[in-house]
């Protein structure tokens, strides 16, 4: 990358790391701070809603299901393997 950003493997760790000052903006799972938020209220990383009327904002997707068929449709099963998207 142009700007050497460093890729931590991790949400906490990237979390950790932004408290300690080493970075200013991260892509973080909302769940992770508010594991560290109700060990230590003060935690210093707080969140930033991207503007979601015209520029959007980041998603996480954690499970993807593909009905094959619907129980209107006499079926009722899901698919297991992985949607091509």
């Amino acid at each position: 990358m142009d700007n050497n950003a460093k890729i931590y493997s991790k949400d906490s760790a990237l979390l950790k790391a932004m408290a300690a000052g080493k970075c200013d903006v991260g892509l973080v799972n909302t769940y992770y701070l508010g594991r560290e938020l109700k060990k230590d209220a003060n935690f210093p990383v707080g969140l930033f809603w991207a503007n979601q009327a015209n520029r959007g904002t980041h998603v996480n997707i954690s499970v993807m299901l593909t009905p094959v068929h619907n129980s209107s449709c006499g079926g009722g099963t899901l698919s297991k393997q992985t949607p091509s998207i």
